[in-house]
């Protein structure tokens, strides 16, 4: 691996591959690797993350175990639709809630319009 990582942006790793090793690559989700051995490691505990290049950046082991709580692209994206959605959905909620009440009060005031005494 050290001859391979050489002239390329992995080539901080090579610091870190003592004993034996492996890689995870992902070119669709950049954090999806390392969630992934993060969730193997809990059932393997021999499994240890030494570093990772995300994006170009090197990170070491405490910056690896944060990667890995990021969620993927989709569950944020689907999060943030979410919140973009909850304050027009509640909005709507209140606009209906009003023109049910006033639709209720329409006919209530018709009625008592009827029945009151005309005056001339």
């Amino acid at each position: 691996m050290n001859f391979a990582f050489k002239g390329t942006e992995f080539e901080s790793l090579t610091d870190c591959l003592e004993g034996p090793n492996a890689i995870a690559i992902s070119k669709e989700d950049a954090t999806a690797p390392a969630r992934i051995l993060a969730k193997f490691a809990k059932t393997a505990p021999a499994l240890e993350i030494k570093a990772g290049v995300v994006e170009g950046n090197f990170y070491d082991t405490e910056a690896m175990k944060e990667i890995s709580s990021i969620p993927s692209r989709e569950e944020l994206l689907s999060r943030l639709l979410g919140s973009f959605q909850s304050p027009i959905t509640n909005f709507a909620r209140v606009i209906k809630q009003i023109a049910e009440k006033d639709g209720e009060a329409a006919p209530a005031e018709a009625e008592a319009e009827a029945e009151a005494p005309v005056e001339a």
